[in-house]
């Protein structure tokens, strides 16, 4: 599935975001944004919870200013020039991340059922062998995943026939995991946006020649249900679990670079 590329990913704030404003200003080079676009605010404190999403009212090209269709919540640092001098090449200037593309997979909220897109091997009745293979690009699944259980809105399982890859797309805002490959190969997550997951973002067990490349992890959040009944820490939560769920749990040929996490559990 190919969706229109959008120029853009990520671009930092030059000035900074700050509790009530309804205008934010970005680094604008090569920002695509167009009125109605929805877009994330990354946290660029020690709460993890500050991260923000907004609809996009207007943007202004030539200065990069963006009207917002609602006040900011939080404060978000900016400043016109990289801080990468200063803290040995990392630019800690807050991130504003692009959540649309043109093609939308849209979950059932109705009970937090969600969505997913599950990849996987599987032998049929009569005995046929049936290979699963999944490519995307430039695709937006918003809503996707379950609550309270492992169906994250991009899985794959015992998927080890074919290549796959998942480049240029969002995940946001969902009930359960994001990204859950599990038993896997030949798995290429490259260039994509997830964002607003619970309880874990992206998890790899047991999989083979899986590279995750330049994806951004952001606004994972606990499952408060637990929280309620006290129980919030023992559960298995985190932006990201690579090969971690399961002891052993081998993962020859995966690669993980330049990737960004950030407001994670």
């Amino acid at each position: 599935m190919y969706g229109k590329k959008r120029s853009f990913k990520m671009t930092r704030l030059t000035a900074p975001a700050k509790i009530g404003d309804t205008e934010i200003t970005v680094e604008k080079a090569n920002v695509d944004l167009v009125k109605g676009d929805r877009i994330a605010l990354a946290p660029t404190d020690m709460k993890e919870t500050t991260g923000e999403t907004r609809n996009v009212v207007s943007y202004d090209k030539n200065t990069g200013k963006i009207v917002l269709d609602k006040a900011l919540d939080w404060y978000h640092f900016g400043q016109a020039k990289s801080t990468g001098d200063l803290y040995s090449g990392v630019d800690i200037r807050g991130e504003v991340l692009s959540l649309s593309r043109n093609i939308k997979i849209i979950g059932e909220e109705l009970d937090n059922w969600g969505c997913q897109i599950l990849t996987a091997d599987i032998m049929e009745e009569d005995g046929s062998f049936r290979e699963g293979v999944t490519n995307l690009d430039s695709i937006e699944i918003q809503y996707g995943g379950q609550k309270d259980t492992r169906h994250a809105a991009i899985r794959f399982e015992g998927a080890l026939s074919k290549s796959h890859s998942v480049k240029n797309s969002v995940v946001h805002e969902g009930p359960g995991w994001m990204v859950n490959g599990l038993r896997s190969k030949n798995l290429l997550f490259d260039n994509n946006v997830f964002w607003g997951g619970n309880q874990v973002g992206v998890g790899f067990n047991q999989v083979m020649s899986t590279t995750f490349n330049n994806n951004f992890v952001g606004s994972v959040t606990p499952r408060t249900d637990l929280e309620a009944i006290g129980m919030a820490t023992l559960d298995v939560m985190g932006g990201a679990l690579f090969c971690s769920l399961s002891y052993p749990s081998q993962c020859p040929g995966l690669r993980i670079t330049n990737n960004i996490a950030a407001g994670t559990v």
